[in-house]
């Protein structure tokens, strides 16, 4: 954690303070960026996530259930060592 220290010594520790209400809430995705380039979502209602205090984000993208440690840095959201916890197959549409 980044530290201030004054002329007489005294030390102050920052920490990031994020809204308690992004906790344990569900999201909808409705587009994704990666990179340079950003698509819609085609089914925003079967895609969501939500971040847990302990630092993972859960969610389902489309059919399958995932998990992963997540990262705030700003306004972007990094997720890392995602994997999937379900392993359903897409239905064919015809």
């Amino acid at each position: 954690m980044p530290q201030l220290r004054n002329e007489r010594g005294d030390v102050a520790t920052l920490t990031i303070v994020r809204s308690p209400g992004i906790f344990d809430t569900k999201f909808q995705l409705d587009e994704r960026m990666a990179y340079d380039s950003s698509d819609k979502v085609k089914s925003a209602k079967d895609t969501s996530f939500e971040f847990h205090r302990d630092g993972t984000v859960t969610g389902k993208l489309d059919c399958n259930d995932f998990t992963a440690k997540v990262f705030f840095n700003g306004s972007h959201v990094f997720f890392r060592d995602a994997q999937l916890t379900t392993h359903r197959e897409l239905p064919l549409y015809r």
